[in-house]
């Protein structure tokens, strides 16, 4: 077998070298498409259906997302991406985020016991809306106290519907009003709840006897604070926002208080002391005595002498 020079050799291999570069630079040209661009239409504001027709008319292939705006009507395109109008390959991905079709369910956050701006918060996260803001007297001032729907309670964990709008009952301090507290002995729980929402109290703790299944219809048998207090023996007194708590059993049961605290209210004596000193304040004050004024001598009444009587009798003269 003939063998050719070394430099014939080496221009055999440059020349076909470069036509394998030519060749697969025109190879990528053709299955890339290199230099042909497509301008990307605008479909936003348009519904799903029209939009995906468009692009896919044009070449492109599309990927849907979406995500859900109350303000915009179902399977609305709400964005894109690339944005309408920019220039890309033919045959690139469009991406597009629509709006759903159905209104999505949102776990209802928990509420009470925070703060107004903390439950605000939650509400935003949990794209919720605020409705109605009601204060009612108790002790846990600026504390959320209920969250209801449609003037329902509900729960923490109960799935609603996106953008429900939340009212919150928030604890307003305690009241002015100052009255006599009731007696609950021998109502049901249910009975005491509706009086307790009547006067302005809340319900603190609910203890059920063992055994007790119907706990709203379960008899009070011992409350806190007690109607009487059991060291004066007077009617206790309460101001609206005080917390009762109940004892309550699926039978009678004998009453029974509790004697090992005063349950008249502290706050209570406080504002008595507060108002009597006001009223103290208030007092119209004696008019001053000029200085140098000698004080008035008190009035005193001239004494009546009183004439000696005359003992004689007669016949005794001597």
């Amino acid at each position: 077998m003939k063998r050719f020079p070394f430099w014939v050799n080496l221009l055999i291999a440059l020349a076909a070298g470069f036509l394998l570069v030519v060749g697969f630079t025109y190879f990528l040209d053709a299955y890339t498409r290199h230099g042909k661009v497509t301008e990307v239409p605008d479909i936003t504001r348009k519904s799903a259906k029209e939009g995906i027709r468009i692009l896919k008319d044009k070449g492109f292939k599309v990927i849907v997302d979406s995500t859900y705006r109350d303000s915009l009507p179902p399977l609305f395109v709400i964005k894109q991406a690339p944005a309408g109008g920019e220039k890309v390959k033919h045959g690139r991905t469009i991406y597009l985020v629509v709006n759903k079709e159905s209104i999505p369910l949102i776990e209802m956050p928990n509420l009470i016991g925070a703060s107004v701006n903390s439950a605000l918060h939650l509400l935003e996260r949990a794209n919720l809306k605020l409705g109605d803001t009601l204060y009612k007297p108790d002790f846990a001032a600026g504390r959320i106290l209920k969250q209801l729907v449609n003037d329902a309670d509900v729960k923490p964990g109960t799935m609603i519907p996106f953008g429900t709008k939340i009212t919150m009952i928030i604890g307003g301090g305690l009241g002015r009003e100052i009255y006599n507290f009731p007696d609950f002995y021998g109502m049901t729980l249910k009975q005491a709840l509706r009086l307790l929402d009547t006067l302005g109290l809340s319900a603190g703790a609910i203890v059920p006897d063992p055994g007790t299944r119907d706990t709203l219809n379960a008899l009070i048998w011992k409350q806190y604070p007690p109607a009487m207090d059991p060291f004066t023996k007077t009617q206790t007194i309460l101001r609206q926002g005080n917390v009762v708590d109940f004892w309550v059993s699926g039978t009678a049961r004998a009453r029974e208080v509790d004697t090992l605290a005063s349950s008249i209210d502290q706050s209570v004596v406080e504002g008595a002391q507060e108002k009597a000193i006001q009223d103290e304040k208030n007092a119209p004050k004696k008019p001053a005595s000029k200085p140098g004024a000698k004080p008035a001598k008190p009035e005193t009444k001239p004494k009546t002498e009183t004439k000696p009587t005359d003992t004689k009798t007669p016949g005794n003269d001597y």
